[in-house]
């Protein structure tokens, strides 16, 4: 039960606004994956986590209360056993009085039904998170069976237009991300866009070294990610620098896929998955991070890879170009070429002086891009201005 506070106020003396964020889940961690994000919000707000956890639980940080309930495998029964958890934080928030500013969900298809739902419970406003490119048939492209994917294409464009359009708030990763579903100058809705909150302090701590001459990937799933396209890169290159090696970090369900893509090749690792405490080390033990992926909205392992001082190679595709300068702080190429890419590995591989010089300023810009003040600043005046507009909100 949630229980009766006396009012919470930010550092001028002023109420703070109360938030509930809705993000399903499953969280393995609850109070490690909201941490950071929970700490950095409490100066000025207060609120709920609503997620879902394979352990039920409550717990607090700062201002803000996690209530994980207990994960169901199968969707349709996760997704109706957290509208029933919704309608009962809901009840418990009106028995307590608690008046809720903002409901915030962590993407526009499950998160944004559920969130909408408690939108209207609560009379409160509703701002939606787009952390994917779901309207992408790459994010599609580890289903197997084509038609399904086309189908589920088709469906969560639908759901993600629906909620979008309902929305108060939408924050995005990068500009244009859902230009296809507003109507240019229709939207009343409050649209900015910057990066999320990425914990690079560890990363900071762990300066990788760049005479390794090791390459890391980190990711899942294997097609979405375009593993296939690094690993033949990687391979195109291994007569020219044999004494390279590429280590591939994923989560592997069904291993014939990543044991199939590896048959026939070289200095090419799978070892198994690394907890996350345990990543600014094996981060720092490598020199080169790719991030090859057909759809990406932003890429939060750039951004460590950025505070370990390792330098980068990433996709021009979606907002992998926010997080890398090319020629400046890493370098891109064009999705799904192999050759492209290969060239990209063939620069870095044999230059540690260019290694250095891109971890370097990427070393420096994360501390200023992509620091917790300024998240901190881009999200007080996100969650102000839906809060505070009226129908004549700007898009600005």
């Amino acid at each position: 039960m949630i229980g009766t506070r006396q009012e919470k106020l930010d550092s001028t003396g002023l109420k703070k606004p109360s938030l509930v964020l809705v993000s399903p889940g499953p969280k393995y961690d609850p109070i490690g994956f909201y941490q950071s994000r929970l700490e950095t919000l409490t100066d000025g707000y207060e609120g709920v986590v609503l997620t879902s956890s394979p352990t039920p639980l409550r717990s607090e940080i700062g201002g803000f209360q996690i209530i994980a309930k207990r994960f169901h495998a199968g969707k349709l029964r996760e997704f109706i056993s957290f509208l029933v958890a919704c309608t009962r934080l809901s009840q418990e928030l009106a028995q307590t009085g608690r008046k809720v500013d903002l409901v915030v969900s962590y993407d526009p298809l499950k998160s944004g039904i559920l969130a909408l739902f408690l939108k209207r419970q609560l009379g409160a406003k509703f701002a939606v998170e787009i952390n994917g490119i779901y309207d992408d048939p790459a994010n599609y492209a580890d289903t197997r069976n084509r038609l399904i994917a086309r189908l589920k294409c088709q469906l969560y464009k639908g759901v993600e237009a629906f909620v979008i359009r309902r929305a108060d708030g939408i924050k995005l990763l990068f500009d244009g991300q859902v230009d296809s579903f507003l109507e240019p100058g229709a939207t009343k809705s409050v649209i900015r866009s910057f990066a999320n909150l990425v914990n690079v302090v560890p990363f900071l701590s762990c300066p990788a070294d760049i005479t390794k001459k090791r390459v890391l990937f980190v990711g899942y799933p294997h097609f979405l990610k375009g593993v296939d396209i690094l690993i033949a890169a990687f391979s195109i290159l291994f007569e020219e620098f044999p004494e390279w090696e590429l280590t591939i970090l994923g989560w592997y369900p069904d291993k014939r896929v990543i044991e199939r893509a590896l048959r026939g090749t070289r200095n090419i690792t799978y070892p198994l998955p690394v907890p996350a405490d345990k990543m600014p080390t094996q981060m720092a033990s490598h020199s080169i991070f790719v991030l090859p992926s057909r759809a990406e909205a932003m890429g939060r392992v750039l951004i460590e890879a950025m505070g370990a001082g390792v330098a980068r190679i990433g996709a021009r595709q979606g907002g992998i170009p926010t997080v890398i300068e090319d020629g400046v702080d890493g370098l891109l190429f064009e999705k799904n070429n192999v050759l492209e890419l290969a060239s990209c590995l063939r620069i870095l591989m044999g230059s540690e002086e260019l290694r250095k010089s891109y971890g370097d300023a990427a070393r420096e810009r994360v501390t200023i891009d992509f620091s917790r003040e300024k998240y901190l600043e881009s999200i007080n005046n996100f969650y102000g201005d839906v809060i505070t507009a009226d129908d004549g909100r700007s898009t600005e």
